[in-house]
């Protein structure tokens, strides 16, 4: 990333795309997808784990960040979804000096969101606040996350976090919107193994193999150990990917979306814990 002023004095954000990097990265692809096949042939053929698909996803990202205009659009995408928010900063584009290997934004001159770990005690609490409710906005308002969530892409600017970076995103539907409410319901109100697992099962691809029996049981366990930590030590990208964690083990493949989106919750909730600790992510909802 450069900074660069532009004649009319405005100074502005210009990322060029590293020469050769679309030549590297099939190079690695190629060889990858060889030690792929090999690990689905010999190694792992019983798992849920399909490592060839797994790869042909990564690659399709990988590629899609090579087109700054992909970018683009997603920056202008989370401005339309945030333009009235007195709370979050998205920089614009220059879209007439934007390329698909050139990216022209504003200049974003703040603080970076860990500089603000020493601030006061109120301060830190109003920044983790706006940014947990910047993450419940996305995922159950728009259904569109950033989903690179580490401290270099957060800036405080005027009171507002400001945000960059937006080469990798996720999406989410009603259908799944839906199907987390109803899974923390079961985890946290009802403690229902099998609500939870009717639940899963309709977002989720099961193996002929999976014993549901066994699963349920697992699924209790989880239920009990989460349940019972206060509101303010559930954290939900936590629990998010323990969960599929242990559905994997019982071959259940989970969407790519969802495991995106754990690990966006994730990412968010630790840097919503170095700014206030004792931070429920609940009162964001």
């Amino acid at each position: 990333m450069h900074r660069a002023k532009l004649k009319s004095g405005e100074v502005v954000a210009v990322k060029v795309q590293r020469p050769g990097i679309g030549e590297i990265i099939e190079a690695d692809y190629d060889i990858l997808s060889a030690i792929a096949r090999f690990l689905g042939k010999h190694i792992i053929p019983e798992s849920v784990y399909d490592p060839e698909q797994a790869l042909k996803e990564f690659a399709f990202a990988a590629r899609r960040q090579l087109d700054f205009l992909y970018e683009a659009a997603n920056i202008e995408k989370f401005r339309e979804n945030f333009a009235n928010d007195n709370d979050i900063y998205i920089p614009k584009v220059y879209e007439e000096l934007t390329t698909r290997k050139v990216l022209v934004t504003e200049y974003i001159n703040g603080f970076k969101i860990t500089e603000k770990v020493k601030a006061g005690v109120e301060e830190r609490k109003e920044i983790a606040d706006k940014l947990a409710k910047f993450y419940m906005k996305q995922v159950y308002v728009h259904g569109f996350f950033h989903a690179d969530p580490h401290p270099g892409n957060m800036f405080i600017v005027d009171n507002k976090i400001a945000f960059v970076d937006f080469g990798i995103v996720g999406r989410v539907d009603d259908k799944l919107k839906e199907k987390m409410i109803r899974i923390l319901e079961a985890i946290m109100i009802k403690k229902d193994p099998w609500k939870l697992v009717n639940h899963i099962s309709d977002i989720t691809e099961i193996s002929e193999d999976t014993d549901l029996e066994e699963y349920a049981v697992d699924v209790d366990y989880f239920i009990k150990r989460w349940s019972k930590k206060p509101a303010k030590e559930l954290k939900v990208g936590e629990a998010f990917r323990e969960f599929i964690d242990m559905s994997r083990r019982h071959k259940i493949k989970t969407p790519a979306n969802l495991s995106l989106l754990a690990s966006t919750m994730w990412g968010s909730e630790s840097i919503i814990a170095m700014l206030d600790p004792e931070y429920n992510f609940f009162d964001a909802t």
